[in-house]
């Protein structure tokens, strides 16, 4: 039988919305909402709402970064 990865939920976890996500992290929920559209935290809509895993936010903002990467956020230049 295959153990779950941290990439995978876990059958007993269920998904939360925004507010529980912003209360996990001690952020604003506007905040989760951008984080969530520019896919800096990952997350699924249900119909309108966003739907969030804990252990998958948690592990997405926990995973070391590339500080050579380009920057995922702000304007983007004119060519």
């Amino acid at each position: 039988m295959n153990a779950p990865t941290s990439t995978e939920p876990q059958e007993a976890e269920r998904a939360v919305d925004i507010a529980a996500i912003a209360e996990l992290l001690n952020i604003s929920a506007g905040t989760v909402y951008r984080m969530a559209q520019t896919s800096e935290i990952p997350g699924f809509k249900v119909g309108t709402r966003w739907r969030f895993f804990p252990s998958r936010v948690v592990d997405a903002l926990s995973a070391p970064t590339d500080a050579w990467a380009a920057p995922t956020r702000g304007k983007k230049r004119r060519a």
